[in-house]
């Protein structure tokens, strides 16, 4: 499935959420997210800027700005010219986009379930903090050869 998210809605509603995200931070997150398969392209408003960077040339995020045109306008071109917009998710809060993608058939997201997947998805990646150091970062040599021997491998 592709995905087509309003970068602006995604970082308010992962504020809500408690998950402070710039644009580079939000870009990874997706690429995370993309990780798992289909394409992702995200739309800001404004002119380009460097996170645009942050994507990467070919990387799995696509990162568009909307120049002197409006996000919502830009994404509701981007919905209209879509060869296949049954497959497309557009991730957006606005009645404007919803509205677009309802006439075309997309499926729907709203800002806040997907800032809520990634909030989960961002979680059970991070490491437990209250296990040891040693389990998080692996055993240090002198531990090891121990270990080893005390089993027999040495």
């Amino acid at each position: 499935m592709d995905y087509l998210i309003d970068g602006n809605n995604v970082m308010h509603a992962l504020a809500a959420v408690g998950v402070d995200a710039d644009r580079a931070e939000l870009t990874r997150l997706l690429a995370g997210f993309a990780a798992t398969g289909g394409r992702v392209h995200v739309v800001y408003d404004g002119p380009a800027s460097q996170e645009r960077s942050a994507a990467g040339a070919g990387g799995p995020v696509r990162v568009t700005y909307s120049g002197k045109r409006t996000a919502d306008e830009l994404m509701e071109e981007i919905i209209a010219t879509d060869t296949a917009p049954r497959r497309l998710n557009v991730v957006s809060t606005d009645y404007r986009i919803r509205r677009a993608a309802r006439k075309r058939r997309c499926r729907i997201v709203t800002s806040e379930e997907f800032a809520a997947t990634l909030h989960r998805a961002g979680k059970a990646k991070a490491p437990r903090r209250d296990e040891p150091a040693e389990k998080q970062s692996g055993l240090g040599g002198e531990a090891t050869r121990k270990w080893l021997k005390e089993f027999g491998y040495q």
